[in-house]
């Protein structure tokens, strides 16, 4: 992707956390053996005016932007260990959106 196409899916992500009363989860969908490395989802949350919640699945925009989406298997690839997985992937994103890596909140989907 280009960076272009990298700075319009930056944008969009930041319009819709400005306009939306969202949340952000996280779920660690597999782990390698070693334990090197995970496969993690992350899904967008949106209140409806309607009342209802809308949820979408960020892969492949989060992937995009902070790096590490998996084409085959459609997820964020994170290498590594010892650390908080989901923290490091919205630390990250946070980061690149905004230049402040605790701007976004995020929750655990287990």
């Amino acid at each position: 992707m280009t960076k272009e196409g990298i700075e319009r899916l930056k944008r969009s992500a930041r319009d819709s956390v400005a306009a939306s009363n969202y949340k952000l989860w996280v779920h660690i969908d597999s782990v390698s053996q070693s334990g090197m490395s995970k496969k993690v989802s992350v899904y967008f949350t949106d209140k409806l005016v309607c009342g209802d919640i809308a949820i979408y699945q960020m892969n492949y925009t989060i992937g995009k932007i902070i790096g590490g989406f998996n084409e085959k298997s459609g997820n964020i690839m994170v290498r590594g260990c010892g650390f908080n997985v989901a923290q490091h992937v919205i630390e990250r994103l946070s980061y690149e959106l905004y230049g402040d890596r605790e701007r976004i909140d995020y929750n655990w989907l287990r």
